[in-house]
């Protein structure tokens, strides 16, 4: 039986081909979606994805959608909770994440939805991923 045991997990593990990284920046694009979620999560606790826009490869939020609807992030403080700061910081996590690659396949291999119109302006959704546990 130990036999098996040490062939079963060895042997397997020397014959299934490694998974290395993906280089192509998707990671990033991630990571960047990941730290735009937690900044809008401090204001916005049921935040699930965000519209954004990039223009010159500055992205500009737009909005951030819950389970409930859509919180515009316009600086009208009837339209949402959204200050400078923190919108700042999220676009800034975003902005570093596209420095990486704006490559449309990391893009899509990311999460990021290419949101077609008319006016020729690259907008996107973003999901954001759960947020990590409190440490």
């Amino acid at each position: 039986m130990t036999d098996r045991l040490f062939i079963e997990t060895h042997l397997t593990r020397e014959t299934q081909p490694e998974e290395k990284p993906c280089d192509c920046g998707c990671g990033a694009l991630r990571e960047g979606a990941r730290k735009a979620g937690d900044i809008l999560r401090e204001l916005v606790p049921a935040a699930t994805a965000a519209g954004l826009i990039v223009e010159d490869g500055h992205p500009r939020l737009i909005s951030v959608a819950t389970d409930s609807g859509i919180v515009w992030t316009e600086d009208d403080q009837d339209r949402g909770p959204f200050d400078y700061e923190r919108i700042g910081g999220a676009d800034a996590a975003l902005h570093q994440a596209l420095r990486v690659s704006t490559d449309p396949e990391a893009l899509s291999a990311a999460g990021w939805i290419h949101l077609r119109n008319d006016q020729g302006i690259d907008a996107y959704a973003i999901e954001f991923p759960p947020p990590l546990p409190k440490q």
